[in-house]
């Protein structure tokens, strides 16, 4: 019936537009709120992850594309061994859940790569509904969801529709459907209408091609039980389709949370695609300044002045919907970032400094499955490492591993804490952000202090960015406290022995409105003037 629908040309399409122009504005913010600022995405390239059932290896595909030996070719992860990780992510605190596409790939080795990912879907017109044999069975599947809802995480699904896998059935039986690389540059913007490495590129222009990919993930919706979607290659399709295509999506659950990539370390395509109903996209431009600052040892003016051009051009409300990140897939780990010869046990102190500006920033927190225990991993597909046994529940004291932060184990404990605390205290999620100092002296140019304020009691967050001493440090608060009040600071130090937090009795007076701290190097300091500590 719905296929019939969408197949019918350009007046069934012109139908569905003036159907969801309509649904537009009741349904405009459908999927952002429902606490999505209060979740922490873990992100799962699901073949590096975890192997739970190695008789699916090879069902699938060029035996070339299925050989753990191969950085470029499947590894083995999947549904399974998903499953059977929950339980970790849930004892770090991610609540949650990010998984790369399930769909069906080509079985085609392309130069040296596999699609080991799930980009490259085996399109095909009737589209066959399957998932790739390689990471299970719809089944599967839904225990994954079943699993995860039991534990309060809420499951995200990749998708694309900038694009079908090389050589895909569809590119054979509906020419018409992909832009020809010919011609296409005639066209308009290349990054639109050209095709990305060489992928066969849709042409959501013709009516049958839109409405194809509107009702195949609409089958993916109505199929599986999952919270939000994520949006590949946002920035390599014309806007307006993202208008119909996510207004399609809510027809069939208004609750889905869809989020988008542009890649960019630029804002300037934000607008146009936060506008056609995306409730958040990737912050990439936050992340280049977090590495400047934080891994490169650069001054706390690069990451402050981006969110203060974040919050001028998207306010407090949007800024907080934005998801937030040190690395993914698609770019270098974040350990990569820091100079070769730094000391280990400073590099482990700044990488756990980026982890605290990341998680009392304004934003949606993304990891990415390693960053609880330091990966390393350069350009694709070393960023793309398996992940070993030992990293997902390490002990404080774990040994150090080749091409893993120094005392893993201590780095997953405090982003640990970090969770704990950011669940815990409202204004992190809800509050707004209001920068209140930074320091001006040009021998050592990097504290920075901001207040997050609005949701509960409001907390005062100085970051120290310096390699020595801060000294004594007079912070104005700009009202955001009273004359009088003491505040505590929230734990971020834990025991050298056991990684438990140690409470401190330091107490922080509020006096002519301005608070004095002082800060080891390399340091966070969080206080709230909250009766409960968490």
């Amino acid at each position: 019936m719905k296929r019939l629908f969408f197949a019918i040309g350009g007046l069934a399409i012109l139908g569905f537009g003036i159907y969801a122009a309509i649904r537009a504005e009741k349904s405009s913010s459908a999927g952002k709120g429902d606490g999505w600022e209060e979740r922490i995405i873990y992100f799962v390239l699901l073949d590096r992850f975890e192997n739970g059932d190695p008789g699916n290896d090879k069902s699938y595909g060029n035996p070339e594309c299925n050989d753990p030996v191969d950085a470029h070719a499947f590894q083995g992860g999947d549904l399974t061994g998903l499953r059977q990780r929950i339980a970790a992510i849930e004892k770090l605190g991610a609540n949650a859940l990010w998984i790369t596409p399930l769909y069906k790939g080509v079985p085609i080795k392309v130069g040296r790569n596999s699609g080991f990912p799930g980009y490259w879907a085996a399109f095909s017109d009737p589209y066959e509904f399957e998932l790739d044999p390689r990471f299970g069975t719809a089944a599967e599947f839904d225990a994954v969801l079943a699993e995860a809802r039991s534990r309060d995480i809420r499951t995200i699904l990749d998708m694309v529709v900038n694009h079908a896998g090389y050589k895909a059935p569809l590119v054979t039986q509906r020419p018409d459907w992909f832009h020809d690389p010919k011609t296409s540059a005639s066209l308009g913007d290349p990054e639109i209408f050209g095709s990305l490495a060489g992928l066969p590129d849709f042409n959501h222009r013709n009516p049958e091609a839109a409405a194809y990919l509107i009702d195949l993930h609409r089958r993916w919706v109505e199929r599986f039980a999952f919270d939000g979607i994520r949006m590949d290659t946002v920035k390599h399709v014309e806007p307006w389709y993202f208008r119909e295509w996510i207004a399609a999506m809510q027809t069939s659950n208004p609750n889905l949370f869809i989020f988008g990539e542009i890649l960019d370390e630029s804002y300037d395509k934000f607008p146009r695609y936060l506008e056609t109903g995306f409730a958040g996209l990737f912050n990439f431009p936050l992340r280049r300044s977090l590495i400047e600052t934080f891994a490169q040892g650069q001054s706390v003016d690069r990451v402050a002045a981006r969110v203060r051009e974040m919050l001028s051009l998207f306010g407090q409300e949007q800024s907080r919907r934005l998801i937030t990140l040190l690395d993914n897939h698609d770019v270098p780990r974040f350990m990569e970032e820091f100079p070769r010869e730094m000391d280990p046990d400073v590099v482990r102190e700044r990488y756990q400094l980026a982890l605290t500006a990341l998680f009392t920033l304004p934003g949606i927190p993304q990891l990415t499955y390693g960053n609880e225990v330091g990966m390393y991993g350069g350009a694709d597909p070393d960023n793309r490492r398996m992940m070993p046994d030992w990293a997902f529940t390490p002990p404080f004291n774990e040994p150090d591993h080749p091409g893993f932060v120094s005392r893993p184990g201590a780095v997953w404990a405090h982003l640990h804490r970090l969770i704990e605390i950011r669940k815990q205290v409202p204004a992190l999620t809800r509050g707004d952000y209001d920068e209140i100092w930074r320091q001006n002296d040009p021998r050592n140019p990097n504290v920075w202090a901001f207040v997050r304020a609005g949701a509960g009691d409001p907390v005062l967050v100085v970051i120290h960015n310096g390699d020595t001493e801060s000294g004594p440090l007079q912070l104005p608060l700009r009202g955001h406290f009273r004359d009088g009040q003491e505040l505590t600071a929230v734990s971020l130090e834990l025991d050298e022995k056991t990684g438990r937090k140690l409470e401190s009795d330091r107490r922080y007076p509020v006096r002519e409105g301005s608070i004095e701290v002082e800060l080891p190097a390399r340091r966070g300091l969080i206080l709230s003037a909250g009766k409960s500590r968490p």
